[in-house]
């Protein structure tokens, strides 16, 4: 057999380390959900779940506009498999995983806007007068953060 190119292989590891991404999304929103069971127990003075449709981005805005934020998704989607394929050499195994939870919550948001023409949201943090968000949100928040952090302490 003849030994994969290491473009090919960094992107086989991207993608599987995306598809453990979507699985613990896909879970956990069911959970949120009560589709496993009541999770109403779980409520508590910090943090509730409840079911609400982002219609928007980022708390609320561009609402209604799902063909554009869907657009956006597709874009930066490819260009993060582009820089993976070109860059394979230059990227720690650290940024695959960052950029694997970041393309994950952007794939997820992005066929639930497909398949519903919105997001379901479902954290509400009791604690703080903070939008509804969902575990997709918190990938791309978390994702996009670290990856600042590791572009500007990289040089």
């Amino acid at each position: 057999m003849k030994k994969l190119n290491k473009s090919v292989l960094a992107i086989l590891v991207f993608f599987c380390y995306v598809v453990m991404f979507l699985v613990a999304l896909f879970l956990l929103r069911e959970l949120a959900l009560g589709h496993y069971g009541n999770i109403e127990k779980l409520s508590n003075p910090f943090i509730s779940f409840d079911y609400v449709l982002n219609t928007g981005a980022a708390f609320g805005l561009l609402k209604q506009q799902s063909a554009f934020l869907c657009g956006i998704a597709a874009f930066v989607l490819c260009f993060m498999i582009a820089y993976i394929f070109k860059n394979h050499k230059k990227i720690s195994d650290f940024e695959i995983n960052i950029l694997a939870m970041l393309f994950a919550g952007i794939i997820a948001n992005t066929f639930e806007r497909l398949q519903t023409g919105a997001v379901i949201d479902y954290i509400n943090l009791n604690f703080i007068n903070f939008p509804v968000f969902n575990i997709a949100d918190l990938y791309i928040c978390l994702g996009a953060i670290i990856l600042v952090f590791v572009v500007i302490f990289k040089r």
